[in-house]
């Protein structure tokens, strides 16, 4: 099993999602595919379900890892991610990292 680096998120992966956005001046529409995992974190009033979407790159989704991901609807994932900061330094996305192949050809584990 390889050892994973960088940043993870562990939780209950909750599936993918396409963002479509509205058409430019081409009337070209983009769009962008995403996957949730879901973890609880302490909020302001206690325990509360958290999802962090990753944006999946379009070298990820030509070498068909969305369709390997839906095998792992509903389980315990642990995903690498790495951001990348916003041009007008507000913000950052988070893509899901290349190494994900790694862990997608990992045999799965039985719960203990």
């Amino acid at each position: 099993m390889k050892k994973l680096q960088g940043d993870l998120v562990r939780g209950t992966y909750r599936g993918t999602r396409i963002n479509r956005s509205k058409p430019d001046q081409n009337g070209v529409i983009k769009e962008t595919l995403y996957c949730g995992v879901s973890y609880i974190t302490q909020g302001r009033y206690g325990p509360e379900e958290v999802t962090k979407e990753m944006l999946i790159s379009k070298g990820l989704i030509a070498e068909g890892v969305p369709s390997k991901l839906q095998a792992l609807e509903g389980k315990e994932v642990e995903f690498p991610v790495f951001y990348t900061p916003w041009s007008n330094g507000k913000g950052m996305t988070c893509f899901l990292a290349n190494n994900i192949k790694d862990v997608l050809e990992q045999p799965v584990r039985a719960a203990s």
